[in-house]
């Protein structure tokens, strides 16, 4: 072995030891589990109140981790007029509330995941009955068409039984329902209609610990090897 080859001999072990440590440290790492995510949303178009929308969300494959968490956020819109007429022999205030009940609910079983109500309210002087019944005048009110909207969100945790319905293979079946709930109210003898439409969107979110695979670590090592396999070889000749 000539004094050149002795010295790149020398270096290539250095150089290899530093790669062992290396290679344990991150051998001992790869099994630490990783916070990972993946979302699902799902738009609703307006719809009648009395229309409930049906779709399905993928269900979380436990083999890519454990779920730890199920965050179901619901927005919900509504939308419409409102119109009265108070038949009232003296003045009175009348508010008008637009306002739906709007629930996010497992198909089977029946269980209510999140809710909204988003509500809209507008209050109106009325003189006393005109005499005319057309939602108009100086006793009667048509108003044009509001929007208002409410969002909130529900997670399920480890334990909770809600956990169990998205775990596995397929899909869940999921209802997105709403209620019209508006009121008028202020007269004794009044007379009132409501045309109301809901929309929303849903985003619901799993959250779970990842055990990446060692490949990368394996490689490295099969490298390092490679070239003390290598070096030996070399200095045989």
């Amino acid at each position: 072995m000539t004094q050149s080859t002795a010295k790149t001999y020398s270096r290539l072990k250095v150089f290899l030891a530093t790669t062992a440590t290396t290679l344990v440290g991150m051998l001992a790492t790869t099994g630490v589990a990783n916070a990972a995510s993946i979302t699902h949303t799902q738009t609703i178009d307006w719809r009648p109140t009395t229309v409930d929308k049906f779709f399905i969300i993928p269900k979380f494959d436990e083999a890519l981790g454990t779920l730890e968490t199920v965050t179901i956020d619901l927005i919900g819109f509504v939308k419409g007029n409102a119109r009265a007429e108070s038949q009232e022999g003296a003045p009175s205030t009348v508010t008008l509330d637009l306002a739906s009940e709007i629930a996010l609910i497992l198909s089977e079983p029946d269980i209510t995941l999140v809710e909204v109500m988003p509500l809209v309210s507008e209050q109106v002087a009325l003189d006393r009955y005109d005499g005319v019944l057309d939602f108009a005048g100086s006793s009667g009110v048509t108003l044009p068409e509001r929007t208002a909207s409410d969002r909130t969100s529900n997670t399920f945790m480890s334990g909770d039984s809600e956990l169990s319905y998205f775990l596995g293979s397929g899909d869940q079946d999921l209802i997105f329902t709403a209620l019209g709930t508006s009121t008028v109210t202020g007269a004794g003898n009044l007379l009132s209609g409501f045309q109301t439409q809901v929309a929303g969107e849903v985003t619901l979110t799993y959250e779970y610990q990842s055990v990446p695979e060692p490949t990368s670590v394996i490689g490295l090592g099969l490298v390092g090897l490679g070239l003390l396999t290598q070096t030996k070889r070399s200095k045989k000749i």
